[in-house]
């Protein structure tokens, strides 16, 4: 599940965020659909319906992740956070980055890569494919509504 086999055209760089473990588990759950196969491309469809379907314009606020490591007494706790390095595909990550300088400088939403990466997880997770959901009707209505995601 290396992230040059998943896609040609990744960029460089990955836009950093972070997740709560129990986020993180559930996402490899998903990523191991066979429409997906692997992280780079669960992370390349939610960040697609996130941008066609901008729920911020809808009411969802951007979430802030938390530290990985926080201290107690001084002294070094990991948070339950870990580190999630998102490489998309170098046009969706184009989008991605002028929807951000568009909503910093038109809208004054002080939004950093992290948050939105971070609100677009938390979106997916919560609304979209929320966990023991028996019907997966609002994934199907952004499929409809958008068109379906391809590799």
């Amino acid at each position: 599940m290396g992230r040059h086999k998943s896609f040609e055209n990744l960029a460089d760089q990955p836009v950093v965020t972070r997740v709560q473990e129990n986020d993180r588990v559930r996402m490899k759950e998903l990523a191991r659909e066979p429409s997906r196969r692997s992280l780079n491309a669960l992370m390349t469809e939610i960040m697609f319906y996130f941008l066609l379907e901008k729920p911020y314009e809808k009411g969802l606020k951007f979430r802030i992740p938390r530290f990985t490591i926080r201290f107690e007494n001084g002294t070094p706790v990991r948070s339950g956070w870990r580190q999630l390095n998102v490489y998309l595909p170098s046009d969706l990550k184009d989008r991605m980055m002028a929807e951000i300088e568009r909503l910093q400088t038109e809208e004054k939403i002080p939004v950093l890569p992290a948050n939105f990466t971070f609100s677009a997880i938390f979106w997916w997770l919560a609304l979209v494919e929320a966990e023991g959901e028996e019907t997966r009707a609002y994934y199907e209505s952004l499929k409809k509504a958008h068109g379906i995601w391809k590799r």
